[in-house]
């Protein structure tokens, strides 16, 4: 899927050269007759086919459909993505003066919705931990969320140290856009089905957008501040800048480790003449983390409770791709925090 999707990028950037005249909407109408095309198709074109009712559909040959869907895949995020770009980089008087119009929803609605629908509004009450795409309910992804759509929404001023700063910020929130783009990016095939099913699929295409906006505004200031800064200075700034966030997740999960061992070795090895002084909170959702991991449900059908990727790399970090046993949690949940635990269990509860 990366491989696809850069070529596709590739492709996009190609047939949208500069000096020619290119029209969004005409790329987002293309991108749009597709899922009403298979709409149409799957609801009147294939039941009339049938001879009665109780008939399947015709016999055509699963390879056929296969290579539908996928040639209609391609075709309709190459659309997409050409009008996303075309749009992005618009100089036109008209997109540069209502450009909150079209950025607001792209950088701020549509992820915070996004975010919304995939855990807590639907799974409120019944699973706070869950979520059909993976846990994003942990208020930081809604505080990062707004803080890279506000600096993508920001105008470009022609000022070098405002433009600067603006570079930094949204080089520091790009490793957000670019998660959430790896994230849902092995599921992007399935938008399309999802938008001819449901019509909510378009949330799935919220990072995509998000993602290609905001390269594009970085581009813009890359482009600006050359002309102030070396390319080498700027570069350097950006990949700084753009490291932040993993390091800032890395030396916390490496806290957390460092707090579970001091905890495992008060348990089961203790050095009487050592005073131990454990932060019970980073103790609390370690403990925590760890047994939603060794928790399975039958609801979870993708990631559930999982972070996608970051769960995987907190487990390599703080246990070393190993796990605790349910009677050492139970067992360090009594002794710190006075509370009798609940063995976990695998399936459903």
């Amino acid at each position: 899927m990366p491989t696809i999707a850069y070529s596709l990028f590739i492709v996009a950037v190609h047939f949208t050269a500069d000096g020619k005249e290119h029209t969004a909407w005409a790329n987002f109408l293309v991108a749009i007759s597709i899922p009403v095309a298979g709409f149409l198709i799957t609801q009147i074109v294939l039941p009339l086919r049938r001879n009665s009712v109780y008939d399947d559909y015709p016999d055509i040959p699963i390879h056929v459909f296969l290579v539908i869907i996928i040639a209609a895949t391609l075709v309709f995020f190459f659309f997409l993505v050409r009008g996303i770009l075309i749009v992005a980089s618009k100089k036109a008087a008209v997109w540069q003066k209502y450009q909150l119009a079209w950025k607001i929803p792209v950088a701020i609605v549509l992820p915070l919705l996004g975010l919304l629908i995939n855990g807590t509004l639907f799974m409120k009450g019944y699973d706070e931990d869950f979520g059909i795409f993976g846990n994003f309910n942990n208020h930081w992804f809604y505080i990062l969320a707004v803080i890279n759509g506000i600096l993508i929404c920001l105008p470009n001023f022609d000022k070098k140290l405002y433009r600067m700063f603006l570079f930094i910020g949204r080089s520091v929130t790009l490793s957000f856009s670019l998660y959430f783009f790896l994230v849902f990016l092995p599921f992007l095939p399935l938008s399309i089905v999802i938008i001819v099913a449901f019509g909510a699929g378009f949330l799935m295409l919220a990072p995509v957008a998000l993602f290609i906006v905001h390269v594009t505004e970085m581009t813009k200031d890359f482009q600006y501040l050359k002309t102030w800064f070396s390319v080498k200075v700027i570069a350097s700034a950006a990949a700084l800048c753009f490291l932040t966030i993993p390091v800032c997740i890395t030396l916390t999960y490496m806290k957390d480790k460092s707090v579970l061992n001091k905890a495992l070795d008060y348990l089961y090895t203790p050095n009487y003449s050592k005073q131990y002084n454990l932060n019970k909170d980073s103790l609390k959702k370690t403990l925590d983390v760890v047994r939603q991991h060794k928790s399975v449900r039958d609801f979870e059908i993708i990631f559930g409770r999982h972070i996608p990727y970051l769960s995987s790399y907190f487990n390599l970090i703080v246990l070393n791709n190993l796990t605790l046993s349910d009677e050492k949690i139970s067992y360090a949940e009594r002794v710190f925090f006075w509370r009798k635990s609940s063995q976990t269990k695998t399936g459903s509860n």
